[in-house]
């Protein structure tokens, strides 16, 4: 059985949510920008639980929902209308605008973490009832599939992350490894179980090709900081065969400003990077791209910060 999308309509509500987030998060214009852009794309479906059903969203995710599989939290069988909501992370613009960087969670008590991950793609997937009861399902009531592209091929390397916020930026969503995250390839898709995860990631991890590593700073000109500001490093990592990592730089020092990232891994020297600054400052959109190729104790300082378009700041992304 296959539902039908109605986006509109739901889209109208999903930007009054979108309201509320900006006024509560007023003190983080980042936060505000990736919400917005977020929920800008957020593809909407309907169906009952009770009959199940399947839907596609616009970049080609397949999700499969059994009749009478969709519980609420407290473990009751619900059997009533469902609101799903999707957003497809499928690109390097969408990983960046939507705050969806393809790193490993930073853990401070073991000193882990904060590494760089090869991606085939990753989701949001909320379920919940007409009142907006939250609803999981488990096993393999609800199945996810997303495309393997085919330029690539299916990777068996692969297995699925949970999305986490980033602890020292929680607007950042970041991942962990999911228990039992192995993929089944089923024709053109990567196929796994659902089990009410809100944030799920296609991935592996992916730290170079050996040789030294070295730590890194970017710097700005005054009036950018990590409240209005977020900094990236787009990268084909040595040895990927996938898209780009992109990597944000969550650790922050306001003076002199500077940011930089945990991680346990570092950044090969001669890695050719670029680094991407993109800034919400009173509800315009600032940007900075610099290719650098990486040296030891590298330093990047970003000047000339320049206003830009969405649709012109996406085009830029995607052909990195």
């Amino acid at each position: 059985m296959t539902v039908a999308c109605q986006k509109e309509n739901k889209l109208s509500e999903l930007n009054q949510q979108s309201s509320k987030i900006e006024k509560a998060e007023g003190n983080d214009p980042m936060g505000e920008f990736f919400t917005k852009n977020r929920m800008k794309n957020t593809q909407v479906f309907h169906l009952n639980a009770a009959d199940g059903g399947e839907f596609t969203g616009e970049k080609g995710t397949v999700v499969t929902v059994q009749g009478g599989v969709l519980q609420t939290l407290d473990g009751a069988i619900y059997d009533g209308d469902v609101v799903a909501t999707l957003l497809e992370v499928r690109s390097t613009a969408d990983a960046a605008l939507f705050g969806f960087p393809t790193q490993t969670v930073w853990n401070a008590a073991t000193m882990t973490g904060g590494e760089f991950l090869e991606t085939a793609g990753s989701l949001e997937l909320k379920m919940t009832t007409s009142d907006g009861e939250q609803l999981t399902a488990p096993g393999n009531g609800v199945t996810i599939g997303i495309p393997i592209d085919p330029a690539v091929g299916f990777n068996p390397a692969m297995t699925l992350w949970e999305g986490v916020p980033a602890p020292d930026q929680p607007r950042t969503n970041v991942w962990r490894e999911a228990q039992g995250g192995n993929f089944e390839e089923n024709g053109p898709l990567y196929l796994f179980n659902w089990e009410g995860r809100p944030r799920c990631n296609v991935d592996k991890l992916n730290n170079g090709c050996g040789g030294p590593t070295t730590p890194f700073k970017v710097d700005l000109p005054g009036g950018f900081n990590n409240t209005n500001t977020e900094i990236y490093i787009v990268a084909q990592i040595c040895g990927s065969t996938g898209p780009k990592t992109v990597f944000s730089l969550d650790v922050y020092n306001p003076s002199p400003i500077w940011w930089t990232e945990h991680t346990s891994a570092g950044i090969a020297v001669g890695t050719n990077v670029d680094f991407v600054a993109i800034a919400n400052i009173g509800g315009t959109t600032y940007y900075k791209i610099e290719n650098a190729t990486i040296v030891p104790g590298h330093f990047q300082h970003m000047t000339g910060m320049t206003p830009i378009s969405m649709p012109a700041l996406t085009a830029l992304l995607n052909a990195l």
